[in-house]
């Protein structure tokens, strides 16, 4: 396919150029409806918790260190049960996308629960918390590794569809899941999402813990805990929705590199999105001999260069000629 697009005129490279600033678009809508998405979850669980709250006021302060009763043990079990019973569900429904460690994840942060709310009616309470969160992760886990599992898949056709060529191994549930599990920095997208909910559910016991500690009355405590409940759970829900950008980033500029590789493509032009930053503009505009942006597709810049990057990769043919001229 090298040959066929190397003959393009300078024409078909500027309609290419417009053709992916349109891909890029179509991304940044994608990311505003998973967004959405994700709102609807972070939602449930403020309206659970807070309902929570009102329900229990007096075991926050008054009663925190009374004893948990039988009614309050089957309770928590019951939706224990159903998080987990959700997750092998899911985990049967046949995704796109090999679970790996999902329901591991779930399982350890249930054993913890599970024995901590034994100890008194306070600590029910923070384990119920810890089960609204629990949830959440579960819903947002899945949801993630469907849409980067789709996001990958879609990209690799795509490219495809631009080279003229099949897709062949690289659209195998095997290689996907490979992509969209591989770690970043020592982590994979899903340990990383599960660090987060635990981050929020610490957050969450701590301003119950500090009401105690200054002694507030049971309904202040309850107060504070609902005021700093939406805000608190919105700012991580803001960190949820930049992994989801930047992960949907990173699978499909492998699948761009991957593509690319497979179809004997030498070098790239890196496309910076319409509110690229300094750094992604600085790399779009470098020149290194064969015009600006235009890189080896091995020594190209990381993509994404940063959280919430949306610049992508499109292949690119360097005339015979300007390699002539470079080596002189």
């Amino acid at each position: 396919m090298v040959k066929k697009i190397n003959q393009q005129t300078s024409s078909y490279w500027e309609q290419r150029r417009a053709k992916e600033e349109e891909w890029i678009k179509e991304n940044l809508s994608n990311d505003e409806a998973f967004n959405r998405q994700l709102q609807v979850y972070y939602d449930q669980a403020i309206n659970n918790i807070d309902e929570m709250i009102k329900a229990n006021t007096d075991l926050i302060t008054d009663k925190a260190t009374g004893k948990v009763t039988e009614a309050d043990v089957r309770s928590y079990e019951t939706k224990a049960k159903s998080i987990v019973l959700e997750a092998q569900k899911r985990l049967k429904a046949g995704q796109k996308v090999q679970y790996g460690d999902y329901d591991k994840q779930i399982n350890n942060h249930l054993k913890i629960y599970n024995a901590t709310m034994r100890i008194n009616r306070l600590e029910w309470i923070k384990s119920n918390i810890g089960l609204e969160m629990v949830q959440l992760g579960l819903n947002v886990d899945a949801d993630l590794r469907d849409k980067l599992s789709a996001d990958y898949q879609k990209e690799i056709k795509r490219q495809s569809g631009i080279m003229g060529e099949s897709v062949g191994k690289l659209s195998s549930s095997s290689i996907t899941a490979q992509i969209i599990l591989a770690q970043t920095k020592g982590a994979t997208f899903s340990q990383r999402l599960w660090v987060d909910q635990d981050v929020l559910k610490s957050k969450l016991d701590q301003v119950i813990a500090n009401g105690i500690i200054q002694g507030q009355s049971n309904q202040r405590v309850a107060r504070n805990l609902r005021d700093q409940l939406k805000s608190t759970v919105d700012n991580q829900r803001y960190v949820t929705e930049r992994l989801a950008r930047t992960e949907s980033s990173r699978v499909q500029a492998q699948a761009e590199i991957l593509s690319m590789k497979g179809n004997g493509f030498k070098y790239c032009i890196w496309i910076d999105e319409p509110r690229a930053c300094a750094e992604c503009k600085q790399i779009a505009n470098k020149d290194n001999g064969w015009g600006k942006g235009v890189y080896l597709v091995d020594d190209v810049p990381f993509l994404p260069a940063h959280p919430n990057c949306r610049c992508v990769l499109s292949a690119y043919w360097v005339e015979r000629l300007s390699l002539e001229n470079l080596a002189q």
